[in-house]
């Protein structure tokens, strides 16, 4: 007997499989929601593909709906690692015992993703759209990161931020063009049928192009931004209502 045993207190590695499925249950359905969506749609649509644009569309909701399903999954082991304190606690509580049901649930799972991932594989397109659509963010979040971190640095007052945010936007606007029109401008952009992991140079072109260009998009918003930003600002300086008065 343990001393955990001795003094009537659970073992902290021991997981309740069961209460905790019961305790997250609202979580397990809109998973189980999510994996019963992307099975719909495979028995529903007339051709799972991505040689047309109906079959990839039907393709796109797919994988969505089982990347959405994985993700709570996802979001289910990391409820199951704060219920016991950290991830490396979770790792060691899958050899017990006593958390047998555990090591099953983690088994069945990792076999289901396996699975799955092969199933997502077969339609490259719409891996790669989510590719082109993640650089498309992430051109805007570069630059907004780019400004909040000079931010930091200047005083919270509107003739400083105001400035530095179109210089630096003009700037970014001017080497994201640049880039374009002496490195992008003569390459050729294939459909993203006809793209492929065994040729990843298309794929790579792609989404440079679309990063570069969402830069200097979201460049060009802030230097309009700035722009329109000065007589607003001004105006509430007049009017002795200026928001950067009293910065909190």
């Amino acid at each position: 007997m343990n001393g955990s045993e001795d003094t009537g207190e659970s073992d902290p590695l021991d997981i309740d499989l069961a209460e905790f499925i019961q305790d997250r249950s609202a979580l397990l359905v809109v998973m189980g929601v999510f994996a019963a969506i992307a099975v719909y749609i495979s028995d529903t649509a007339p051709e799972l593909g991505t040689n047309t644009d109906s079959q990839l569309m039907y393709a796109t909701g797919f994988v969505a709906a089982f990347g959405m399903a994985i993700l709570l999954l996802c979001l289910v082991y990391k409820e199951l690692a704060a219920e016991i304190g950290s991830w490396n606690r979770l790792h060691h509580a899958h050899y017990r015992l006593n958390n047998l049901p555990l090591a099953f649930f983690t088994l069945l799972n990792t076999m289901l993703i396996l699975s799955i991932s092969y199933l997502m594989a077969r339609y490259e397109a719409v891996l790669f759209m989510l590719l082109l659509i993640a650089a498309l963010f992430a051109g805007g979040g570069i630059v907004l990161r780019a400004l909040y971190a000079i931010g930091r640095y200047l005083p919270q007052t509107a003739w400083a931020r105001i400035p530095a945010m179109f210089f630096f936007s003009v700037v970014s606007g001017l080497a994201s063009h640049y880039i374009i029109t002496e490195y992008l401008s003569g390459v050729k952009i294939v459909t993203i049928q006809k793209m492929s992991f065994t040729d990843p140079m298309p794929v790579v072109t792609a989404v440079a192009y679309i990063l570069v260009a969402s830069i200097r998009s979201a460049a060009a918003l802030c230097v309009f931004v700035a722009i329109i930003g000065t007589p607003i600002v001004l105006i509430d300086k007049i009017r002795g209502k200026s928001l950067y008065d009293n910065p909190k």
